[in-house]
């Protein structure tokens, strides 16, 4: 390959990977939009507490049950077409949910909104882009796109919201839009797809023995359900304890944005770091640091200490977050790349769901009364500590081993 064509291929790749980090902004950007008014606005088509429950979970499910099929999909068909596809099913209902006449209406549009479930394809042709030296760098931009679309979007779709209650879906019909026109003309998967086809023709693929039988990627998948499910449950329950130290809701949206600044540093800091040195080591230093901060906060006693400490949890998950994506795609042979991260993204999807759920409960014990849950958030964050630590020890004794072993294979074939 010559020196030209290599230096045109790298340019493709830097490009196509700004066009999927702002794709993926703009989904955050709606969905944490429409996250901040979807309660209200089912109450507003007519649902009790039961209907508004289905119609925020509704979307969750078709993600889970439609990762897998979409990422098949794109192993037959390319990324960019079913990338298409797949922002084109959930604009359609993104526009669809503004247009909800009443709450079964806003259901059923919620599941196809979530049908669309393209985010396994964005992941996956990053690792088709970028080599595994790479890799890390390219996972940490991506996210930068996620988390920052995700705070964006909290204070503009309670803008657009105070206009008109629906505002915020036909605000993000258009963003999403405007993506699917800047990848159509923009974004080359040619070079991946002919490569893929090749792989396909040339072999026949044993799921089983490709990922049941990966024990790096099923250990993977393991430490991400911990970090997910404990992240997930830190979200929701943050603002509660917050107001138990006397912050009002504004007063902590301020605190919420510096969270999102040192998670997003953190999303530097793992990506650079574990690029260089080693992915497991650098999911071990983070998980250590959200542990070890996560502990702490269950025992602070001012809101300064609140902002301290909570700043080191987001800063230590940071770091994890975009590694584990990228030790994903280095456990995956190509040829079925798209398959095993939306394995992944199922497990993951899932532990974002049950976390609430199981900590929630928890918190209910513990707690004085429904409306004081201070007490129970503290037991729920010295369990979350606890957990980390858990995965701390998967990392150190058999996540690293497993890593070691397969650069091990990786070099010797090479050589």
């Amino acid at each position: 390959m010559s020196e030209r064509h290599i230096k045109v291929k790298k340019v493709s790749a830097e490009r196509n990977l700004k066009l999927f980090a702002f794709a993926s902004f703009i989904r955050m950007l709606g969905v944490s939009a429409i996250d901040l008014i979807l309660v209200i606005y089912a109450i507003n088509l007519g649902a009790d507490a039961i209907l508004s429950g289905i119609a925020v979970g509704a979307f969750s499910i078709t993600q889970v049950l439609f990762q897998i099929p979409v990422a098949k999909l794109s192993d037959k068909i390319g990324r960019k077409h079913t990338l298409l596809i797949g922002m084109s099913v959930f604009a359609t209902g993104t526009l669809l949910c503004g247009l909800a006449q009443n709450i079964y209406h806003l259901i059923v549009f919620r599941l196809v909104q979530g049908s669309g479930a393209y985010i396994s394809v964005i992941q996956t042709f990053i690792g088709d882009l970028f080599s595994s030296e790479k890799r890390g760098r390219a996972m940490s931009y991506y996210q930068s796109g996620v988390t920052l679309g995700y705070a964006v979007g909290l204070p503009l779709g309670g803008f657009f919201a105070s206009l008109f209650l629906n505002l915020p879906f036909f605000v993000n019909f258009g963003f999403i839009l405007t993506s699917i026109i800047l990848i159509y003309i923009f974004v080359d998967d040619s070079q991946t797809f002919n490569n893929n086809m090749n792989t396909e023709k040339n072999q026949k693929i044993n799921y089983r023995k490709k990922f049941l039988r990966n024990r790096l990627f099923l250990l993977i998948i393991f430490t991400d359900c911990l970090l997910v499910f404990v992240f997930s449950s830190l979200l929701v329950f943050s603002a509660p304890f917050a107001h138990s130290f006397g912050l009002d809701t504004f007063e902590f949206s301020i605190v919420m944005v510096g969270f999102v600044l040192m998670m997003t540093l953190g999303f530097y800091l793992g990506g650079r770091y574990s690029d260089r040195v080693s992915r497991s080591n650098t999911i071990f230093f983070g998980l250590l640091i959200a542990g070890c901060f996560l502990l702490t906060l269950s025992i602070i006693n001012t809101p300064i200490e609140l902002v301290l400490i909570g700043a080191g949890v987001f800063l230590g998950i940071g770091i994890v977050w975009p590694t584990i994506p990228a030790l994903v795609l280095d456990s995956i042979p190509e040829s079925c790349r798209a398959t095993g991260i939306s394995i992944y993204n199922v497990f993951r999807y899932s532990s974002n769901a049950l976390g609430p759920i199981i900590i929630g409960y928890i918190i209910g014990i513990f707690s004085l009364s429904p409306d004081d849950l201070g007490q129970g958030i503290r037991v729920s964050y010295l369990i979350s500590g606890i957990i980390y630590f858990l995965a701390c020890l998967v990392v150190f004794f058999f996540l690293r081993k497993y890593e070691r072993g397969r650069k091990i294979a990786c070099n010797s074939n090479e050589s």
